[in-house]
């Protein structure tokens, strides 16, 4: 993403004063404004990325993930959070952004599954703790919505850093012949957030 333009690393000024939308460049905006209108039909401000975690520790992974993001805006945790929510916002430029849905993986919530990723540029599934219990646990909502026709299918692999599974693990229990669908973000890190997030960026407009 770096080396074709699409994504700028800013690292000048402090977190507290720094936006998202100073961290991408417009290629990317161009880009994502162009992946809108393709999937969803018609021009748009905020593209929606629905996002099933395996588990709440999944989910949590990814929510503190985004909030250490300059600018990402990240919704309030819910005791009784409903079936289909926003998790929060990534600015990219001005009102330009991704909204990420978050949908559970249990299989009573087959019916929900259709209508959440209706309009969404990507499903993003999202893995923690022991590989073969995360892969068990999404596995009919990967059946389901992988073969839904628009959008790509990825994978986060969040990690302790006693590594429970890798990405490559990942694909190889998936049949995945490309391992670009799958990241892994090890959990707790203190390097620059937006750089993963910048890879499953890149990896979901191309």
């Amino acid at each position: 993403m770096v080396r074709r333009g699409l994504l700028e690393l800013r690292h000048d000024a402090p977190a507290t004063e720094t936006s998202t939308g100073d961290t991408f460049s417009p290629a990317f905006g161009a880009q994502l404004r162009e992946r809108i209108q393709r999937i969803v039909g018609a021009p748009g401000e905020r593209a929606k990325v629905l996002v099933v975690p395996a588990n709440e520790e999944a989910s949590e992974g990814f929510r503190s993930w985004l909030a250490r993001i300059p600018g990402a805006d990240v919704a309030a945790s819910e005791p009784s959070p409903p079936p289909v929510g926003s998790l929060g916002f990534l600015g990219v430029d001005g009102a330009l952004g991704i909204e990420w849905v978050q949908a559970p993986a249990g299989e009573r919530f087959s019916a929900v599954w259709p209508l959440a990723a209706h309009g969404a540029i990507a499903t993003v599934f999202l893995h923690a703790g022991p590989l073969p219990d995360s892969l068990r646990d999404v596995g009919r909502a990967y059946e389901q919505l992988g073969a839904l026709p628009r959008g790509r299918t990825l994978h986060v692999l969040f990690q302790e850093k006693e590594t429970q599974g890798s990405a490559a693990e990942l694909c190889e229990a998936l049949a995945l012949f490309d391992e670009q669908t799958a990241l892994e973000v090890p959990i707790g890190d203190e390097g620059p957030p937006i750089r993963a997030m910048g890879e499953l960026l890149g990896r979901i407009l191309v």
